[in-house]
């Protein structure tokens, strides 16, 4: 399984669809390439899986290397199946290595699959195959969503979380969402805005230090209702505590696919809001709003933001939490039948070869 180590994997698929065989130890480094991803690691392990399932974490090999990988799962007659999550990477500007990894590794699949209905058509109309559309998995514990019941707060916190900057985050959203909250603010409504992102960025050292973007910071964070928290980089939970201390948080992310942010945000009863970019709005049902250019269009981010507002200010009951915690548990065991038919099938295919 590439990465091994994930929450994606750990839900959408577990030891029920499957006996999983990490890419790597959980010593590991995690966010370098995949040393599952060479010729060299294949044949080495070659007698410890059956198939190959890929994620993410492949833009991190050439085409060539891609296409020399997949050669050599030919070679061993293993079956490579691919879940899409990304059909445009959300850490590079330009998309154009990116699709050409697509390409090597895409068409080559014995199996693909992918999270939304919007994401099966794309790749139907762009590299010609069908893929087995299986909804996104819980991200959370189970008990911790059946615990994420909510009263009606007395005031709504709204967050934007900036991470590292990275390429698809876009900066001009934080100074519009900070302007419709401070219009929120004058109508009345005890809304309060929170922006997050990692102290690297104030490092001049870092490979994205942008000094107009601190000085943006700066400034709205001298804006009534709002502040700035730097904030190392959190864990699993750390996040979720981070998030159960919000009631609306806004994704500002220009392109995508699909969000992994956006299923802990309904899974511990955050309301999200997004851009209208990739299938992030067919993917969780989130206040969508437009773009202008790299800005969001401020018409549709008030509306958006407003109605996100008026949703979060009602709370979520008892009764919502454990009917949401169900439906979690039942489309995760779909999840993982889908992936052991999968499997199975693959496997009994490779065999007769």
């Amino acid at each position: 399984m590439i990465p091994g180590e994930h929450r994606y994997v750990r839900f959408a698929i577990t030891d029920r669809a499957a006996r999983l065989r990490a890419d790597r130890g959980g010593d590991e480094d995690q966010w370098s390439p995949s040393p599952a991803l060479t010729p060299q690691w294949l044949r080495a392990h070659r007698d410890e899986f059956d198939v190959v399932h890929v994620h993410f974490g492949f833009e991190g090999r050439s085409p060539q290397e891609l296409a020399e990988w997949v050669a050599t799962l030919r070679d061993l007659q293993v079956p490579l199946v691919l879940t899409v999550h990304d059909l445009q990477l959300p850490h590079a500007q330009d998309q154009r290595r990116y699709r050409q990894q697509l390409g090597a590794i895409l068409p080559a699949a014995d199996a693909v699959l992918t999270l939304t209905p919007g994401a099966a058509r794309q790749i139907r109309w762009e590299f010609g195959r069908e893929a087995w559309v299986v909804p996104h998995p819980r991200m959370v514990p189970l008990a911790m969503i059946q615990a994420a019941a909510r009263t009606a707060p007395e005031r709504i916190r709204v967050g934007i979380h900036l991470k590292s900057l990275r390429a698809n985050v876009a900066r001009a959203c934080v100074p519009a969402v900070a302007d419709v909250v401070g219009r929120l603010r004058a109508s009345g409504q005890p809304v309060e805005l929170t922006i997050h992102a990692h102290p690297e960025l104030r490092d001049v050292t870092f490979p994205r230090y942008d000094a107009p973007t601190l000085e943006m910071l700066d400034r709205v964070a001298a804006h009534d209702g709002v502040g700035v928290v730097w904030h190392e980089r959190f864990t699993d939970r750390e996040l979720w505590d981070y998030l159960r201390g919000l009631q609306v948080s806004v994704l500002p992310h220009r392109w995508g696919t699909h969000s992994g942010w956006l299923e802990e945000c309904r899974d511990l009863g955050v309301v999200p809001v997004v851009g209208d970019v990739g299938y992030l709005a067919e993917q969780s049902g989130a206040h969508t709003f437009c773009w202008d250019g790299d800005a969001p269009d401020r018409n549709s981010l008030h509306h958006a933001l407003s109605a996100a507002v008026a949703e979060a200010a009602r709370g979520r009951s008892v009764t919502a939490a454990t009917t949401w915690a169900g439906h979690r548990e039942r489309t995760d065991r779909g999840s993982q039948q889908v992936h052991r038919r999968i499997y199975q099938s693959l496997t009994t295919i490779a065999g007769r070869g």
